[in-house]
């Protein structure tokens, strides 16, 4: 009973955000160098309102001496913007080794499609998937629907707000599964400290019946010419609901050099 209220408490909170009115801005919800979180990380500074982009983030950590440590992460992401429409995909990869014993192994892939019903607000369809060979599950995928605004639009700052509703499937790594109904609320803001530099904050929260996922990405990009940029980013991830042997909450720090295409 007590997850199907946190679960309806979300929601409402949510849908009064979403529809709250706000002054209208000039600036293209379309255009790459005016949206925040997956769009602009796969535009990498680039402005775009029309076609395919893309980017390719690549970091590597090495660790020498009485302890011997390697971590590498690559992530490609991708985009495509056509009339009211507006796609992005990504698929990322950690891999982390102390003393040839492998430490780290998580794959992520992840699509989101929007349209346009407004110059402020869209309709969303997400799909996420995550294996995590040390995480405290084996397997996760979920799929929402929902409807999506942009509350804050300015020469600096830009906050969109998401509400959706589907369904998450878990396996565990003894092997059991579980499925249940979720509501996912997403944040992304952007705030462009100069034209060479800005930091992201993406916020997303699954309720469901048996547990709430929480995922925090904060991303700080620094542009180093036309088309590179150094990205740090630090990423926690929290489960309400963990097996006994498993940890509730999850952090990595990542640094990246990203080339866009």
């Amino acid at each position: 009973m007590e997850g199907r209220l946190s679960i309806v408490t979300v929601a409402l909170l949510a849908l009064a955000l979403l529809t709250t009115p706000f002054a209208a801005g000039a600036a293209d919800w379309r255009a790459t160098d005016r949206t925040s979180a997956r769009l602009a990380e796969a535009a990498n500074g680039k402005k775009i309102t029309e076609g395919f982009f893309g980017a390719v983030a690549i970091g590597f950590l090495a660790n020498t001496g009485n302890t011997r440590n390697t971590s590498l992460n690559a992530k490609v992401s991708a985009g495509y913007l056509t009339g009211r429409w507006r796609h992005v995909g990504a698929v990322k990869a950690i891999y982390g080794s102390n003393f040839d014993e492998t430490t780290a192994e998580e794959y992520d892939v992840s699509e989101q499609t929007d349209y346009a019903t407004g110059e402020r607000s869209y309709l969303f369809a997400a799909f996420d998937y995550n294996t995590n060979r040390f995480g405290p599950y084996r397997r996760r995928a979920s799929e929402v629907i929902g409807t999506g605004r942009r509350v804050l639009d300015s020469e600096m700052h830009i906050l969109d707000l998401q509400i959706g509703v589907g369904a998450r499937q878990t396996q565990l790594h003894e092997g059991g599964e579980s499925e249940e109904t979720i509501v996912s609320v997403t944040g992304n803001y952007d705030w462009l400290i100069n034209p060479d530099s800005n930091f992201s904050q993406r916020v997303n929260v699954q309720a469901g019946q048996d547990n709430t996922y929480t995922e925090s990405v904060s991303t700080l990009k620094v542009k180093i010419e036309d088309g590179v940029s150094l990205a740090v980013s630090f990423t926690v991830k929290h489960n309400s609901e963990v097996p006994d042997d498993r940890t509730h909450t999850d952090t990595s720090t990542l640094v990246s050099l990203i080339y866009g295409f």
